[in-house]
Parts: structure tokens; C-alpha cells; sequence
């Protein structure tokens, strides 16, 4: 096995992201690319570019403001006229415009490609020096290779060089093709590779070898940015090797004998032409200055017998021949063409893969969720990062982006907000691990006591804790005045360093925001925006660049004034999900009933306008919600912790349920209230407890009590098996005493009649405003989780059914308790039992809720949902043959 030593040729593509971004499923056979659209084709582009180009926007997502939008047709043309005049040369192979088209040469460069030094090949043992090269090898024909993929904006080619590969090795030893995890190699392996940062496919060898094998692309999926390594996959390999071998240095004849025998990774050189690439046998100007890693799989001759290489590209489908590209074989050149033959290695096998490993256990899935909560890193000794801007600039995606998941609200809303509570939760980018904070969007200018006012006012609160500030800018509407006001509004009120972002800069360069951003930034007098694009997670990784000195110096300060030592800077498996504060039900790290017992998750729901948010605020003791007389205030469900009595509480604020008739009445929009209400059903359907808070003025005026909304929102609490808590708020509305308590009266005698499977509900009546009554609700809280999560004996249920059928002999519910052989509780949270019975015919109805009733009543279970399982005796059928006789 040959091991190259020395400094060695790092192979980078697309470093434009560094933060989380959406899973990419591969195909597993090859995506057959059309071509271009026929509205922005070539001869469509050489009638009419401007209109082919909208075209070209329009199928490929882009979005450029007017003086950008002129700059890039300007290029686009320039594209068109290159391959128009390469075309008219009739030089073997063709070009067409394709996702790059709006591209220079020099901005592809520097957006998808890369370049370090190479190092010396250390070739000790070259297994195919004596092996015969046929006219025609074709892996892909035989069965070898796993469908096109892309990598999109990561420098991850390396890692799909080597794991095609290994994918080739393993299907010649075993028969089966099984498609690899590269997102493996990028999270996992960074010893010496570096993620989306580059990487060698002899590295990437190394780390397989020393790993055990490789995880499959079905089970840890690509991502087109690097995460943390998920060490649940990481251990659990699929396909091994034993070792790889390097190929003779500049010696295709070397090459052509290791392809003929296996597919072999190779390192090239990628030309402005193979930029547009689409057809033929790519030849004409050579270069030797690798940059791209990809995979041989094949050689043959054209029609007019020349040789060439058949190349497996990592572009996707829609690039190229179908994912693929011919290129010129045997030219006078000892490199190759485009330096094929500089860097080439292929992986070993000879021993079987690993045995199948089992899937992580529950018990380690428990453990690793404990250590978690243990908060492996404090937050407290973090750097705080605030993301802070005008409405509307993409301040929620890009925080988004930073921790890993789609928690904050994002709907374009160029009329008003959409954020309004901030959100904070711990980020990483790179190795650099800090708080992350999403703030409203800044009008310093607002009216006093408006809500825009109010936002501002909760924004100067989290500057003051700060570290840094990323002030947004967008980067197709460019620097307006109102940026202006925020830039000076935000030097008055945060002395932290301000790092000046563009958002939405897709398809842009390293630090390259476009040209009249760039003039109109330069007046704000924060230096050159950081290009990025929070959707495709473009520009991240100079974004880490600008971030780095700001968040290690703020570190270790933060170290220092603790008197701590000095932690390591990655965070371990899953610290971008320890914030529980910014957890969000149904996403990945979001917390579930089977918590740690002791911290208990209360989630405050209820119509608009009832005093939510000023219940959390008065509970938590501090203004952490924004709170107003106007309906709907709340948008986003964001959660705070506390400590109540040496317990840990999780509080999450919700918006208010509106009816979806009036979903279309919300100021930012029909979508924007939709979600909302989805995310707070989700928020209340995993927590531990619900407190529904209603308004005890409207409840004493209705004289009915609780709202027919109000109790169906109960009644699907119970549904869910959730701990209830109703609260009566805005008692100091009532006139005196005795309205009061009549209104407290009403809503109990409510509850008992229209919600009877949780009898005894705690109902409680305060003032959130004043803190009157508020003091009883923790304890009333604490007190029902505590019966929602009782556990009672096996025994001590069948002691209290013999009583049962002791007092109901000889009725008929006594006569159906018999049936019952015993008792047992299955489960907690809620309470559920399972009742083993005799016979088949079903318990009705009736007698199973005279079974819970009794069961609540003797066991103490007020107002907690309960299940009762019936357990029918299975007997199997006895089939009978009846033989006739014949007449």
C-alpha cells in the first residue's frame, strides 16, 4: 500500500458553504439530462439574450436587482459568444450553456474550484504493471458504477472520487453495487481532509481503512455543506477495504492498465471550456494545475479511432454527457490531458465486509440524549452572535442556516415583519461554536408605542449581551436609507463589532458582493460585505473567515472571566441541538415525552389576545416575550428555560389559534399565520404540560364559561394524552369577589360536563399583569405532572380489582369485571393500563369508562388524561370438514 507522505494536492470545489443546509437523495441510476431548454438555448440566446437569459433566470432560480441584472446579461452574452465561436471550430467536442452560464471563468474558479500545491507520488507497488489493456472498457456498462451525483456548492469531489471508487472495488469483490455516504467522508474526516474545504482522495482512502468501512448513502445522506460527524453512522460500516495504491506518475499507459481493471480516481484540471461542456471528446487546450477530483471508468476509441477516457463527473446529471465526459487519451503530453495521469489512485480489497452492524441501540440513543442534556458545553462561556437588519433581508434563514435547522418563521413579507420575539440558539459554523440570535427587523424610526417600537426596544436588550453583530444587507435591492438608519442606530447601541453580510447574493464569488453593493456598502463605513446566500448556502465559508477572529477572541475572554479552562472549540455530537430553547417539535434534536423526568416542558396556549405572553414574562420574571394590546402579537413559538424550586422548566410561548376562516386577516399574510398556527400545534402536542389560558372577563360575560373553541382546544389536549392546566387570566377585570369566583365556578362545572375524560382539571384564576394568583400555578403544575407520571404496582391493581368484583357482584357490570384476569399499567405520560380478559366478545363502551372512572377514583388521577387497553383471549378456529353424502 502506498502512502503519499508529503505536502499533497488538496482538491477543492464550490467552498461556498460551511453551515447546514437541505439533504440531497441521489439517484441510483443515471439522471438522464435533456437539453437546455429551448427558451433559453443557444440559438434563442443568439436571436434574443435578454430574453433568453429571463429564461435562463426563471429555470435556474436567479434573482438579480436592476444595476446586477445588467452585469450579468452582460456576461451571459460573453458566455454565448464563447461558445458560439468554440462551437464554429468544430474542435471534437461541443459546448452549451448550461447552470454556469451566467458565470466568468474567473468567478467559477473561484466559487467551484481550487487550488493547492501537489506533492511527490510515493508509488511502491503498482499491482497492474504487467496487465493487459483491452480496446474498450466500460464499468459503467458492466454494473460497476452507482448513478450521477452532485455535490452542488461544497468542495466535496474528492469525496465522490473516492467513494466511487471504493463502490467500483466492492462491486468486482462481492457483486453488489451499494452506494456510499460522502457526507461520511465530509463530516468525519478531518484529520487532514477538510470538508466542504477540499480534500484528497488518498486521504479520504486512509480514513476508511482506519474506519472500518464506509455507511451507505441511504443511511447518512448527503448534505451540501459540512455538519458535525454523526458518530451513530459513523460506526456502523458497510463496505470495507484493506488499502490503495497510487498510479505511476505521468504515465497514462500506468492508468490505462488500473481502469482496465477497476475504476480509479484521478485528479484533473478544470478548463474554462469544461466549464460549458456537453458533448464529444473533450480535447484542445491543456493544463496541469489540478484542481477537481473525479472518476475514470472506462476507456475506448470514437468513430474515427482516437482514444479517449471515459470520465464519471460530480455536476449532476444535467452536466455534461448524462453526468459524464469523454476526454483525449494517449496525447504527447506525459501528464495527460488536463493531468490525468498526475494524481491517480484506487482503493484494495481482498478481505469481506464487515458483518451487518446492527442499528444504534435505544439504550445508547437514551445515553447519548442524556449527555446532551448535560450541556457537554455551557452556553454561558459562548460567544454571543446577534443577526440583526431591516425586515425582510433574510435575518431568519441565515439563522437557519447557522444552527442546523428550519426553527424561525421565513416568508418573504416586503410590508412588515415577520419576526417579532427574538430567537437564540447554539450555532456552528466551521469549528466555531457560539449563541446565535434572530432579531425583529430594525425601524428605529417607528412610532413610539407601536409594535415596531416595542421590537426594537427587546433588539437593544440582546445587543447588550452581544459579542458581534451581523448587520444584513440585501444584496439584489442593494444599500437603502433605511440601512443607513439602522447602521447608526446600531454603533449607538452595541459598541460589539459590526460585520456587514449580504444575503441573497446567489451565484457569486468568494467576498464577491456585486459591484454597485459593493460601491453603496463602502458609504456604511463597515468595510466589504460578505456575500452569502442563506438558501443555497453560498459564501458561508467566507463568512466563517470574517467571523473566526471575532468569535475566539470573544471565547476566551468569556474563558477568562469564569475561570475556566479552556474547552475545545468543536462542539461534540449534537451541540447544535443543546439549546432546548430553540427546539421545535417534529425537528431533528427536538425534544419528546420521554425527556429526563426532571424537566418539565409547559407549553402556554390559547387564543389572541388572552395574556400569553405576559404569563411567560411574569413566570420567567423578565420581559422575554413581547407583550401589546394588539391580537396576534405573537408569531414564532420560542421557548425560555428557568428553575422553579431547584426543578428545570421549559416555557414555550405560542401564537394564538385563530380560526383558519381568519388566517387571511393576519397583516404579513395568509402563510405566515398558517405557520404559526402549525408550530404551535406541534409545540403543545409534545410538551409535558398545557396551561390554556382564557379570558375571564369574556368568560364571566359569555356566562357560559370557556369558548366552544377554547374547549375543543381542551379536548384535543386530552386527545394527545397532555397534562392540562386551564387558567383563568385578567381576573382583576372582574368587578369583585363574587363575579370571581361565579366565573372560576362556571368554568370547573364546564369542564366536568363537556371534558369528563380528565375530571378534576386544575383550574386556577390569576392576573398575569398585576402577578396576582401566578404564585399558585407552579406548584398546581409540578403537582399534576407528577400524577400525569405516576406508576402504579401490578399488585396493588389486582388487589383493587378483586375489590371491584367483590362490591359489583351479581350486576352486570360485575358480571363483565370477571372476565378480567388481571391488571397491569404499560405505560406513564400518560397514565395507560391494559386489562388481560377472557372470552372475545369486546368490553362495550360503557363498562370500559366504568373501569377508568374507577381506576382514577381509587388510584388518585385527577384531571390527567388515562388509557385502558382491552386484552382479548385470542382462540384459534377450529375447522371442521363436513362430509355429505351423496343422493
Amino acid at each position: 500500500m502506498a502512502i503519499r507522505t508529503d505536502a499533497v494536492l488538496v482538491v477543492v470545489l464550490a467552498c461556498a458553504a460551511g453551515c447546514l443546509g437541505a439533504r440531497l437523495s441521489h439517484p441510483a441510476e443515471h439522471v438522464i439530462a435533456g437539453q437546455p431548454a429551448a427558451s433559453y438555448s443557444l440559438s434563442a440566446a443568439q436571436a434574443d439574450p435578454e430574453h433568453a437569459f429571463r429564461a435562463f433566470m426563471a429555470a435556474h432560480g436567479r434573482s438579480y436587482g436592476p444595476g446586477e441584472f445588467a452585469k450579468r446579461l452582460a456576461v451571459f452574452r460573453s458566455n454565448v459568444h464563447f461558445i458560439l465561436q468554440h462551437n464554429s471550430q468544430n474542435a471534437g467536442y461541443e459546448l452549451s450553456l448550461n447552470q454556469f452560464a451566467d458565470l466568468t471563468y474567473e468567478e467559477f474558479s473561484k466559487t467551484y474550484l481550487g487550488l493547492l500545491p501537489l506533492g511527490a507520488n510515493n508509488s511502491y507497488h503498482f499491482r497492474y504493471a504487467d496487465a493487459a489493456v483491452p480496446k474498450s472498457v466500460d464499468w459503467v456498462a458492466k454494473g460497476a458504477v452507482t448513478g450521477v451525483k452532485n455535490q452542488l456548492a461544497c468542495g466535496s469531489c474528492w469525496a465522490f472520487s473516492a467513494t466511487g471508487a471504493v463502490e467500483g472495488i466492492n462491486y468486482l469483490k462481492t457483486g453488489k453495487l451499494v452506494s456510499l455516504s460522502e457526507q461520511e467522508l465530509v463530516d468525519c474526516d478531518t484529520e487532514k481532509d477538510m470538508g466542504c474545504g477540499g480534500g484528497l482522495m488518498d486521504y479520504a482512502f486512509e480514513f476508511i481503512i482506519k474506519n472500518g468501512g464506509l455507511d451507505t448513502e441511504k443511511d447518512y445522506a448527503y448534505w451540501s455543506v459540512g455538519t458535525f460527524c454523526n458518530k451513530l453512522r459513523e460506526g456502523r460500516t458497510v463496505v470495507s477495504i484493506d488499502g490503495y495504491e497510487d498510479v505511476p506518475v505521468n504515465s497514462e499507459a500506468a492508468l490505462a492498465k488500473a481502469v482496465a481493471n477497476q475504476p480509479v480516481s484521478v485528479a484533473i484540471c478544470a478548463s474554462p471550456a469544461l466549464q460549458f461542456y456537453t458533448s464529444g471528446v473533450f480535447g484542445g487546450a491543456s493544463c496541469t494545475g489540478l484542481n477537481h477530483g473525479v472518476l475514470a471508468v472506462g476507456l475506448d476509441e470514437d468513430e474515427a479511432g482516437s482514444p479517449y477516457w471515459l470520465v464519471k463527473n460530480s455536476w449532476g446529471g444535467g452536466w455534461g454527457e448524462q453526468g459524464y465526459f469523454r476526454m483525449v487519451r494517449n496525447v504527447p503530453e506525459k501528464e495527460g490531458h488536463l493531468g490525468i495521469a498526475m494524481a491517480a489512485s484506487y482503493p484494495t480489497k481482498s478481505s469481506p465486509n464487515p458483518k451487518d452492524t446492527p442499528e444504534p441501540s435505544t439504550t445508547f440513543l437514551r445515553q447519548l440524549k442524556s449527555a446532551r442534556r448535560k450541556n457537554l458545553v455551557d452556553p454561558s462561556l459562548l460567544p454571543v452572535v446577534a443577526i440583526a437588519g431591516r425586515p425582510n433581508v433574510g435575518k431568519s434563514a441565515i439563522y437557519n442556516r447557522l444552527v442546523g435547522r428550519k426553527i424561525a418563521l421565513v416568508y418573504n413579507t416586503p410590508e412588515t415583519h415577520v419576526t417579532r420575539d427574538y430567537r437564540e440558539g447554539v450555532a456552528r459554523l466551521g469549528d466555531l461554536s457560539f449563541v446565535a440570535i434572530d432579531t425583529s427587523g430594525l425601524e428605529p424610526q417607528s412610532e413610539e408605542h407601536s409594535i415596531q417600537a416595542r421590537t426594537v426596544r427587546l433588539t437593544a436588550s440582546v445587543l447588550q449581551r452581544s459579542d458581534a453583530v451581523l448587520l444584513v444587507l440585501d444584496a439584489r435591492a442593494g444599500v437603502l436609507p433605511s440601512d443607513h438608519g439602522v447602521v447608526a442606530w446600531l454603533r449607538a447601541h452595541n459598541p460589539a463589532r459590526l460585520l456587514l453580510v449580504a444575503n441573497k447574493a446567489e451565484g457569486r464569488g468568494r467576498n464577491e458582493a456585486p459591484d454597485d453593493l459593493m460601491s453603496e456598502a463602502t458609504r456604511l463605513g463597515l468595510g466589504v460585505p460578505v456575500a452569502v446566500s442563506a438558501e443555497t448556502g453560498e459564501g458561508f465559508v467566507d463568512l466563517y473567515g470574517a467571523l473566526q477572529p471575532l468569535v475566539d477572541s470573544a471565547a476566551e475572554a468569556r474563558r477568562q472571566a469564569a475561570a475556566a479552562p479552556a474547552p475545545s472549540t468543536a462542539l461534540p455530537l449534537g451541540s447544535a441541538l443543546l439549546n432546548s430553547g430553540s427546539s421545535t417539535a417534529g425537528e431533528p434534536g427536538a425534544a419528546t415525552a420521554e425527556e429526563e423526568p426532571g424537566t418539565l416542558k409547559m407549553a402556554i396556549v390559547g387564543l389572541p389576545n388572552v395574556g400569553k405572553s405576559t404569563l411567560g414574562n411574569r413566570l420567567l420574571g423578565r420581559g422575554r416575550w413581547l407583550t401589546g394590546p394588539e391580537p396576534g402579537l405573537t408569531r414564532d413559538s420560542v421557548a425560555a428555560t428557568f428553575e422553579w424550586e431547584g426543578r428545570q422548566i421549559e416555557l414555550v410561548d405560542t401564537a394564538g389559534l385563530v380560526r383558519s376562516i381568519r388566517l387571511q386577516r393576519d397583516e404579513a399574510g395568509e402563510a405566515v399565520a398558517t405557520q404559526a398556527r402549525q408550530q404551535a400545534e406541534r409545540m403543545w402536542n409534545l410538551a409535558h404540560l398545557v396551561v390554556i389560558v382564557a379570558d375571564a372577563h369574556k368568560a364571566a360575560a359569555d356566562c357560559g364559561g370557556l369558548s366552544k373553541r377554547e374547549i375543543m382546544l381542551a379536548g384535543s389536549v386530552v386527545h394527545e394524552g397532555r397534562c392540562l392546566l386551564v387558567v383563568l387570566n385578567k381576573l382583576d377585570a372582574l368587578p369583585d369577589g363574587a363575579a370571581r369566583q361565579q366565573a372560576m365556578r362556571e368554568v370547573e362545572a364546564q369542564l366536568e360536563r363537556q371534558l369528563p375524560e380528565a375530571v378534576g382539571t386544575p383550574c386556577l384564576g390569576i392576573s398575569a399583569l398585576t402577578g396576582a394568583g401566578v404564585e399558585r400555578l407552579m406548584p398546581a403544575a409540578c403537582a399534576a405532572y407528577e400524577v400525569w407520571a405516576k406508576r402504579v404496582p401490578t399488585a396493588r391493581l389486582n388487589r383493587w380489582l378483586l375489590q371491584v368484583l367483590e362490591e359489583y357482584r351479581g350486576t352486570a357490570q360485575g358480571r363483565q369485571v370477571m372476565r378480567i384476569r388481571y391488571v397491569t399499567q404499560v405505560s406513564v405520560r400518560p397514565p395507560t393500563f391494559a386489562a388481560f380478559v377472557s372470552g372475545t366478545v369486546p368490553f362495550t363502551e360503557g363498562n370500559t369508562k366504568f373501569l377508568l372512572n374507577a381506576l382514577r377514583k381509587h388510584f388518585s388521577f385527577p384531571g390527567v388524561p388515562m388509557r385502558l387497553l382491552i386484552r382479548l383471549r385470542k382462540r384459534e378456529a377450529k375447522h371442521r370438514h363436513v362430509k355429505r353424502s351423496k343422493r
